[in-house]
């Protein structure tokens, strides 16, 4: 039986939703925000061990996602709703594979491509990276 596990990404309270610009100033100044990706903080990326998952929901569409870690420091992310007829998928760490609980679909996590049907297409991917302040950020 798939699943993303206990775990659900909960965005911190004090982040801000994107990341920042600044003007150029003559002053050059560091801030923590300055070197986090742009995107949206989903949640901090200790919570999803490497070879495990952990659900989100995108920022930008609202609807089930999924992030994975790989390997240390490698995440991936993909809208979980599956192409074929919208059930929410997930990741089962002991194949190494996305799968549909309903009819059987199943998803290379390396890249959200098919493996096996009925689904004809894979999961949209999701740009995700970690920011130097420990958080996950996701680009729709």
């Amino acid at each position: 039986m798939p699943s993303t596990g206990p775990v659900t990404l909960t965005p911190p309270k004090d982040a801000p939703t994107t990341t920042p610009t600044t003007a150029a100033s003559a002053t050059p100044t560091t801030t923590a925000a300055a070197t986090n990706p742009p995107g949206t903080a989903i949640g901090p990326a200790k919570d999803v061990p490497v070879g495990k998952s952990a659900a989100f929901t995108d920022p930008t569409t609202h609807t089930p996602s999924l992030v994975i870690q790989l390997t240390q420091g490698r995440f991936v992310a993909y809208d979980a709703v599956c192409p074929h007829e919208g059930c929410t998928v997930g990741y089962v760490p002991s194949q190494s594979i996305i799968a549909c609980p309903c009819h059987g679909s199943e998803f290379n996590p390396d890249n959200g491509d098919v493996e096996q049907g009925p689904a004809t297409r894979g999961l949209r991917a999701l740009g995700i990276a970690e920011g130097s302040d420990g958080q996950l950020y996701v680009e729709g």
